[in-house]
This record gives C-alpha cells, sequence and structure tokens, in this order.
C-alpha cells in the first residue's frame, strides 16, 4: 500500500486517522483531484468506495459529514474522494459548472479506478459509487452507463434523471428525507442561473430504478424505527434489488449525521434537520458487502 499512502495526511476527527493521500492526474484537458484512504490491512485485492460529495461541496467535507473514510476503511474498503470541478458535477440532467461545460465525469472516475490499479490490487468484482445530492446524480449516471464495471450504488437526498438501458442490473440503495428543502421528497424544480431543473422526487427514482433492473417483486414495506420507513424491490430471478429509506422530517442530510450548510458546502440554505436513527454510511457497506459482479474475483494492478 506503500503507493498510496506515501503522501499520507488526514482530515480531521471524523476520518478516524486513516492514512489518505492526494493525487492528481489531468483528465479531458483538466486537472483533476482525488483524495484516497487506505485501509490497515493488507488484501489480495482491494474492494473500492467512490465518495462523491455534494454540488458546492469538497471532497474534505464529504468524509468530515459522513465518515465514509473511517467506516469503508475499517470495513478493508479502499475509499477515494474526487474533486468535483467547480464543486459540482455533471450527473448528465445537472448540475452547475461541470453539467454546463459537459465534463466527462464517467470519465475521470473511470480513471480513477485506473490510476489505482496501476498502484494496488483491486476487485474489480467490487467496485462501488456513494453519491449524495448531485454526487448522487453522478453515481446513478454512472452505474447507467458503466453497469459491467461498478456492483452497486448508494445515494443520498438525489433523484434520477438520467438514465439509460443498463447492460448488467446495478442495485440501488436510497435515503430521502421528507422535509428536504433542496431536493424535495416528492419531487420538484430548482434554476440554476438561466436553466430550469426538474428534481425527481425519492419514490418515483427507486420506482424507476427497480423497473431498470428488471425487479419482478415489491415494493416490500417495513417500519425501520418510529421515523424511517423501509421500501425494497427485488428479483425472483437474481440477486439484485432497489431500497429505500424514507427519513419523516429529515432535510437535506446525510442520516446519521448533521451538519450546518457552511460548515462543508459552499452555500448557505438551510439544509433542515438530521436524525439519528439510521445511519447511511453503515447500512451502505452492509448493502455493498452483498453484492458484487459475477464472476470469480479477479485483482488488476499493484
Amino acid at each position: 500500500m506503500t503507493g498510496v499512502t506515501s503522501a499520507a495526511r488526514r482530515f480531521g476527527p471524523d476520518a478516524g486517522h486513516v492514512p489518505t493521500a492526494n493525487r492528481r492526474m489531468v483528465h479531458d484537458g483538466l486537472v483533476r483531484r482525488y483524495v484516497v484512504a487506505a485501509p490497515s490491512t493488507e488484501k489480495l485485492a482491494y474492494p473500492l468506495i467512490i465518495g462523491l460529495h455534494g454540488g458546492g461541496a469538497t471532497p474534505e467535507g464529504f468524509a468530515a459529514v459522513t465518515g465514509l473514510v473511517a467506516n469503508g476503511a475499517r470495513a478493508g474498503y479502499l475509499v477515494a474522494l474526487p474533486a468535483g470541478y467547480g464543486r459540482s458535477w455533471n450527473g448528465g440532467d445537472c448540475c452547475g459548472p461541470a453539467w454546463r461545460r459537459n465534463v466527462d465525469d464517467v470519465g475521470w472516475l473511470l480513471a480513477i479506478v485506473e490510476d489505482l490499479s496501476a498502484v494496488v490490487p483491486l476487485d474489480r468484482r467490487r467496485i462501488y459509487a456513494a453519491g449524495w445530492s448531485n454526487g448522487g446524480k453522478l453515481a446513478m449516471r454512472l452505474a447507467c452507463e458503466k453497469s459491467e464495471e461498478i456492483a452497486a450504488i448508494g445515494i443520498v437526498g438525489s433523484g434520477l434523471g438520467y438514465e439509460l438501458p443498463m447492460a448488467r442490473p446495478v442495485p440501488l440503495v436510497a435515503f430521502h428525507g421528507t422535509a428536504d428543502p433542496f431536493h424535495p421528497y416528492h419531487g420538484g424544480v430548482r434554476d440554476d442561473r438561466d436553466h430550469r431543473f426538474v428534481l425527481t422526487g425519492a419514490l418515483a427514482t427507486v420506482d424507476r430504478w427497480s423497473q431498470l433492473l428488471g425487479c419482478d417483486i415489491g415494493p416490500e414495506r417495513s417500519r425501520w424505527s418510529p421515523s424511517v420507513t423501509c421500501r425494497r424491490y427485488y428479483s425472483s430471478q437474481s440477486t439484485t434489488e432497489a431500497m429505500l429509506f424514507t427519513i419523516d422530517g429529515m432535510g437535506h442530510q446525510w442520516p446519521g449525521r448533521s451538519v450546518a450548510a457552511g460548515a462543508v458546502w459552499h452555500l448557505w440554505e438551510d439544509l433542515g434537520s438530521g436524525t439519528d436513527e439510521i445511519d447511511a454510511t453503515a447500512e451502505m457497506l452492509h448493502f455493498f458487502g452483498r453484492h458484487a459482479l459475477p464472476g470469480p474475483r479477479h485483482a488488476t494492478g499493484g
């Protein structure tokens, strides 16, 4: 792991003192940056989680809020946290500078995988994406366009706006608060300069994703906790599934954590209340742990 950890530094308290390194590369004519966190345990091949911050945020802020670095590394994952162009991602239907410039963010994420595989052995059956808000849109776009390479994805406070038929079904776990003022639970619109974006609601997003996956059972509903309900779709023919955790009264927050907008986002809107009834990071790790691409494990790189 020396290739990843030689430039080690620390995020802060929520990084759990996990060794991390900054890496830079040129992609699509742009100098891009990402941070990689290395687990302390040696493995023959490392599963990888690509963590995608929300619009207006940074990799460091995303790590501080979600705990993905500490918890992912503790579970044995390599965690890569890219920085969006102009603190934004081109999710296909939005948002910000990356969308307006039509930045090749899907290609950038795949370039990160190849960059890491030259340094450490990656388990190519177990590559995942976890995105918040605008980052969730890119996670869904990545899954649609590169389904043969992505084992599963997790999103928080986001919605489907861009889709393509998948070559293989990519399981999804989603979390959304009913009081989200930034990406409303039931959908809505949001203006960005001279463009109005349509925001697909949480129920419509997971319903549609389940159709893309070919799920024929569900939604099965269950009460997770007093304020959290779960809808699950799955297939009688495979292990694919789509899940939505609805959190009553939660705003545009990462479940299990809460933050003021100015703390990690380059915006000052009220993000609403958080919740401690469910931990999105822990549930994503559990979800990712039961999904892998088909075939025998194979490592690349290192």
